[in-house]
């Protein structure tokens, strides 16, 4: 797989990336995907404010690669908690907050990437490996666009991206 220079300078910093460009696997991409949804969750500060036992739940099936119906039960649980966590946020947004990207320094940005992050996981637990990854990717890249200036999560979503499309289509897209 080629990679521009200035994502060979990112991977040196995220071995867990490293080992994916290195020997892409055929088919699925589930660390891939699961390392986007850990950093929503980091981001969001979601293990502070969530049930941790659904959330380990949530991060444990999605490292096992569990999707489909037997996530069936954990989705349904994780779009409940989702769209709490969007009504909390409708109940606290002042009509002047950028609603496509949500930021952190108020409460309804706060909320909605936590709603953000709570989706890409229940995303990641879609029927299709190829969609689960797109799917939880888009979630991920909403909770780490508003700290893309301050720490490495957005550019190495977009690296993630690459190497995704690259394990889906068996081409590189940079």
């Amino acid at each position: 797989m080629n990679l521009r220079p200035d994502m060979r300078v990112l991977i040196s910093r995220h071995p867990r990336v490293a080992a994916i460009a290195a020997a892409p696997p055929i088919g699925e991409f589930d660390e891939g995907t699961l390392i986007a949804v850990e950093m929503s969750v980091r981001a969001a500060g979601l293990r502070e404010s969530v049930d941790s036992a659904l959330l380990e739940e949530a991060l444990a099936a999605v490292a096992a690669g569990s999707r489909g119906e037997l996530a069936r039960p954990l989705r349904d649980a994780l779009d409940n908690l989702a769209e709490s966590l969007a009504h909390q946020a409708a109940q606290a947004m002042h009509g002047y907050e950028n609603i496509d990207h949500p930021e952190p320094d108020t409460e309804w940005g706060r909320l909605m990437m936590k709603h953000h992050a709570v989706k890409a996981l229940v995303e990641a637990l879609a029927e299709d490996a190829h969609e689960a990854f797109v799917l939880a990717l888009r979630h991920a890249s909403t909770v780490a666009a508003s700290t893309r200036k301050q720490n490495d999560d957005y550019r190495l979503l977009r690296l993630i991206e690459a190497l995704g499309f690259y394990v889906f289509n068996g081409y590189n897209s940079i």
